[in-house]
């Protein structure tokens, strides 16, 4: 943990500062993405390379889809209270810049990468060499979270408006964590998971490129199947009803669901059906998680 804290610090200064080369810049997403890639092939080949995973995928798959409703869930109902006894949007402004609420997103690649590396596990790879693969997925951990914490030290214009807003700016990311390590404790009774581990994988909060290989180090490879899943079924999950939520329950409330990746994946959707004037507020509780789910995940894992 203490590392990938470090790489995460050292990233954000690194972009804070703006000691990063223009080339570098430019490249940053790339650089993401591609770490990103190249830890979904590693997570798949050792699923792939483990035999009792494979063969107990749907029962992992539904173990997944329950925790992950379930941190959903508890997230959205936080949030909920939240909405009704305290005011978020007080100093929110119509007009925010298009460029902080662009966004697109296709689930196509990351089927793909870890599609390959179940393959690659399953064919390729011998057993002997998957000590490499581990090795493959910490590396890649590393740069990905250093990457990460690059990019949100760069966006200083979001830290200036999460300064502005006080103790407002954690209010909404705080709400969807205390929700979704309640909902991830309920699960762990439920199917008879560790709760430490359940609510490790809850307060990923849809951060699965993460959560999934981080748990799969440390933990064991099972649970690191479920930890991943789990959270790319949160991201799903949030396409499907984040419209209806903001329609009956509340547009702060509909926010809940997308967890971390309110900030990137889910955003287009968020500006589509709530508007600009909250997608500033979904950006920083995406931004907020995002900076603390690599840091939260290892320490409840831990006790």
């Amino acid at each position: 943990m203490e590392f990938l804290l470090i790489a995460l610090v050292i990233g954000f200064a690194i972009g804070y500062k703006n000691f990063v080369p223009n080339f570098f810049s430019r490249a940053l997403y790339r650089i993401i993405n591609v770490s990103l890639i190249i830890t979904l092939i590693a997570l798949g080949a050792k699923i792939g390379a483990t035999p009792e995973v494979i063969n107990a995928i749907n029962h992992l798959g539904l173990q997944a889809l329950v925790l992950g409703v379930l941190a959903t869930s508890g997230s959205i109902g936080v949030v909920y209270l939240i909405e009704k006894n305290i005011d978020l949007t007080s100093e929110l402004k119509e007009g925010w810049d298009e460029k902080e609420t662009e966004g697109s997103y296709s689930i196509l690649p990351v089927l793909i990468s870890l599609a390959a590396g179940i393959l690659l596990g399953l064919f390729v790879i011998p057993a002997k060499l998957l000590e490499y693969v581990n090795l493959t997925v910490v590396i890649a951990l590393y740069v990905m979270v250093f990457g990460v914490g690059t990019d949100l030290g760069s966006k200083r214009e979001l830290l200036q408006k999460i300064k502005k807003y006080g103790l407002k700016a954690v209010i909404l990311p705080l709400g969807v964590l205390i929700g979704a390590i309640a909902g991830g404790i309920i699960a762990g009774i439920i199917l008879d998971i560790p709760l430490n581990t359940s609510a490790g994988i809850a307060a990923g909060c849809g951060f699965y490129s993460f959560t999934g290989p981080y748990i799969s180090e440390v933990v064991s490879i099972k649970l690191g199947t479920i930890g991943f899943l789990a959270n790319l079924f949160r991201e799903i999950i949030t396409f499907f009803i984040l419209p209806f939520l903001a329609q009956k329950i509340g547009k702060i409330s509909s926010l809940a669901t997308g967890g971390a990746t309110t900030m990137d994946t889910t955003l287009p959707v968020i500006v589509k059906v709530v508007g600009n004037k909250f997608a500033i507020l979904a950006i920083i509780s995406g931004m907020v998680l995002t900076a603390i789910v690599p840091i939260l995940v290892p320490f409840i894992i831990r006790l």
